[in-house]
């Protein structure tokens, strides 16, 4: 299982393009891609993520941003550092 975590989906093309990247690259090694938008809620962000972290399923989480700017690491990721994470633009 590999998590998407995005702050937006529905503000243009984009978003669904990179998801459907992933997806596909996803699935290409057997794997599946779980999708989850936070809405740029940050406690809805924490607690998604509280939430896949506990899956023995899990191999690795995107966190993505539609807009460029600057995000820190997520505090639920930051304090597990064996768990891959890629931040995408």
């Amino acid at each position: 299982l590999i998590v998407y975590l995005a702050d937006e989906i529905a503000t243009s093309q984009h978003p669904s393009i990179t998801i459907d990247g992933a997806r596909a690259a996803a699935w290409e090694h057997n794997c599946l891609l779980a999708v989850h938008v936070s809405g740029g809620d940050r406690e809805l962000q924490d607690a998604t993520l509280e939430a896949v972290l506990a899956q023995p399923s899990l191999l690795g989480v995107v966190v993505a941003s539609i807009f460029t700017r600057d995000i820190e690491l997520p505090a639920a990721l930051a304090a597990r550092p064996h768990v891959p994470t890629v931040l995408l633009n």
